[in-house]
């Protein structure tokens, strides 16, 4: 159909003729809600900031039922939405069934990330945000009533084997969805103290519990993040998007920035390395919890191991100067 020049299906609303609707209703003086209002002709009704999952149920009721609708090589609603901290909206799309799986060649310095990359960080977040929404402990507890699709959704995030296209020490071969979560609680990890603390590893017990199949697998991770952040290393990936206080602009990083970073690290990639091998391995030998074996056993490995770092003069002179250490290669 054709409405004061503009085509404008009438089988079905495929969501990105969003802009085509919304001109004919305008010229009809339909006034319509300002956070329904597209800004752009490659603008999906759900990519909005402020959209109310009210307000996407009625696009929804009205014919808009493509949730994934995105530009090739375009984040889909559900990725703005998980980057927008919009929970809400979010869960909507996930209860739509928005697509977890789609995979961008880049966003924001990340690397071929997927939706549920996105996801992971949306759903670990900062403590204090999840803890005044309360919304924190219980997706792995699978119990969250305002949000009740994310739990399904974090479990599989938890258990993905999607690597993006890092090649930050924070992960062996590109980052998994769930080292999003980790790098979150390790950062943590190091600045929180009493309960808050205390919390956290409660949470980081459960997450881990809903692993149960991949829990070698998915410890391993764990202890990676958390000595990478405990060796104060830096993020030359994605993460330090969303941690900014690790790098400054760290999206602006070039490749020969990075492979400056990597240089200048090289000693503490091989500690890194070392300590990520003995902990995991002693941890299938341990019969604690996971909770006593960071505090007990991950705790003094790494006391050892800065002490150890602390006195060795070349890796210091390293730290202080940013002297390459990294042995020449042979010819």
């Amino acid at each position: 159909m054709e409405l004061h020049g503009k085509l404008v299906p009438l089988n079905g609303l495929p969501d990105r003729t969003a802009h085509a609707v919304q001109d004919a209703l305008l010229m009809e003086g339909v006034e319509l809600p300002q956070e329904l209002i597209v800004m752009s002709f490659d603008t999906s009704i759900y990519d909005f900031w402020k959209l109310s999952s009210e307000n996407a149920f009625k696009a929804f009721e009205a014919g808009f039922r493509d949730v994934d609708s995105a530009p090739e090589d375009g984040l889909s609603p559900l990725m703005y939405q998980c980057f927008y901290e919009n929970d809400l909206m979010a869960d909507w799309l996930l209860s739509k069934g928005a697509d977890l799986e789609r995979r961008v060649s880049q966003f924001r310095g990340m690397k071929s990330p997927t939706a549920m990359h996105l996801f992971a960080r949306l759903v670990s977040g900062t403590p204090s945000r999840k803890f005044h929404k309360g919304i924190w402990l219980p997706v792995f507890q699978g119990d969250c009533e305002d949000v009740p699709s994310f739990p399904n959704a974090a479990r599989r995030a938890l258990l993905s084997g999607a690597c993006d296209g890092c090649q930050c020490a924070c992960s062996a071969n590109g980052c998994l969805p769930r080292t999003n979560i980790f790098n979150t609680i390790a950062a943590d990890n190091r600045v929180l103290e009493g309960p808050h603390l205390r919390i956290l590893r409660e949470w980081m017990a459960i997450t881990l519990d809903a692993a149960d199949e991949l829990r070698t697998e998915v410890v391993e991770d764990l202890i990676r993040a958390l000595t990478f952040d405990k060796l104060r290393m830096r993020h030359t990936c994605c993460h330090p998007f969303f941690y900014p206080s690790v790098n400054n602009d760290p999206f602006a990083l070039s490749s020969e920035e990075v492979e400056e970073i990597q240089d200048e690290e090289w000693a503490l990639v091989q500690e890194l390395e070392a300590v990520v091998c003995g902990v995991s391995a002693a941890y299938t030998d341990f019969k604690g919890s996971i909770l006593e074996f960071v505090e007990q056993y991950w705790e003094l490995r790494m006391a050892q191991s800065l002490e150890n770092l602390k006195n060795d003069d070349d890796v210091d002179a390293t730290a202080r100067a940013g002297v390459v250490l990294k042995p020449e290669d042979s010819d």
